[in-house]
């Protein structure tokens, strides 16, 4: 049975990749893959953003947004690694700090 999906998988991945067909299975292919692709990337991207910021308050506010980002995608253990890494930087200057803080105790 396993070998079967195996095989089913790989005749659709062959069969999808073309550029030559335009039917509505490879149409509906390469939308799911550009969307994967699109997320994944965009969320290295910031990440070495960052990676690269020097300023605290910069790297607080990105932290933050991107914690809150993950709990809206509904991953909560990691939005709660964020929040407890600006909760840790002891710079309460600005107002994302708060927040994060607040998101440490609601959960």
């Amino acid at each position: 049975m396993k070998r079967l999906i195996y095989i089913l998988a790989i005749l659709l991945i062959i069969t999808g990749c073309s550029t030559q067909k335009n039917t509505k299975a490879t149409r509906g292919f390469h939308e799911m893959c550009t969307d994967y692709n699109v997320g994944f990337n965009a969320e290295n991207a910031v990440l070495k953003m960052l990676d690269k910021e020097t300023n605290k308050t910069k790297r607080g506010k990105m932290m933050y947004y991107f914690a809150l980002y993950y709990d809206l995608k509904g991953m909560k253990q990691v939005a709660s690694e964020y929040y407890g890494k600006i909760t840790q930087m002891q710079t309460p200057m600005f107002f994302e700090y708060r927040l994060a803080e607040w998101g440490l105790k609601n959960e």
